[in-house]
């Protein structure tokens, strides 16, 4: 099962189905042979970006005192797909005073980073977005995340974060000292931006400190800049509250 058949399962009860029955290209996502909108008479817009873009005051709220939220509306925020939640929006304290009662939806204040650490660390099928003011920056690029791997779709690209390279950060970071795993990660993050350089040396001398820790972070590490980054910032947070 793909992203797109994820999602318009979770979706299903909350669309009229009748009103797609044209096949033909979404303009938004971009996917072709899906059935689109027949009532659409601007642009050809299949279920999933329907549902995506579509204010509803029932569903989500207002977003202003004249127009109602969709989930995309929800910036800086995560939408979330999965098998027994359905759909559960990780929203700011503020966009959640205005979920209305009859929403059918989960809504859960949290911090963002939080709650990727959590699905991380209980992984299952899930189509997991942080949207954007536009939503087809996206949209072609919607991943099911499985018990191998977490996918996270971006304005600014797609994340794939394996299960056991995280497990395996994960527990570096809890049995080394606090401070000491606190310092590595802010010389991985500094290095990785181009603030600091290995040759630098307050970094070799750390390295000359704590040899094993850091070939085990660079090995697990081993990525594109952007997901090194990234996971960085997650396990920075791991260390924070680690007791």
């Amino acid at each position: 099962m793909d992203a797109y058949t994820f999602i318009s399962k979770c979706i299903k009860p909350y669309i009229s189905v009748d009103n797609f029955n044209i096949l033909s290209g979404c303009n938004l996502c971009g996917r072709k042979s899906v059935k689109i909108d027949k009532n659409n008479e601007i642009s050809n817009i299949c279920c999933i970006c329907s549902f995506m873009q579509t204010p509803n005051s029932d569903y989500f709220g207002m977003l202003t005192s004249v127009r109602a939220h969709s989930p995309v509306s929800f910036l800086n925020s995560l939408i979330i797909f999965d098998e027994k939640s359905g759909l559960t929006l990780v929203v700011s304290d503020k966009y959640a005073k205005q979920v209305p009662q009859t929403t059918p939806f989960k809504f859960v204040v949290y911090g963002l980073n939080d709650i990727i650490i959590n699905m991380l660390n209980n992984p299952c099928k899930r189509v997991i977005i942080k949207p954007s003011i536009r939503y087809e920056e996206y949209a072609e690029y919607l991943m099911l995340s499985d018990e191998r791997s977490l996918y996270l779709t971006t304005p600014k690209g797609g994340y794939c974060i394996n299960i056991d390279t995280w497990d395996k950060l994960y527990k570096v970071v809890l049995s080394n000292e606090k401070a000491v795993v606190s310092t590595a990660i802010e010389y991985l993050q500094k290095i990785a931006t181009g603030s600091l350089f290995n040759t630098d040396p307050e970094v070799r001398e750390f390295v000359s400190k704590n040899p094993v820790l850091m070939i085990k972070l660079n090995e697990l590490l081993s990525m594109d800049i952007h997901s090194r980054l990234f996971i960085l910032n997650l396990l920075e947070l791991v260390c924070n509250e680690a007791v």
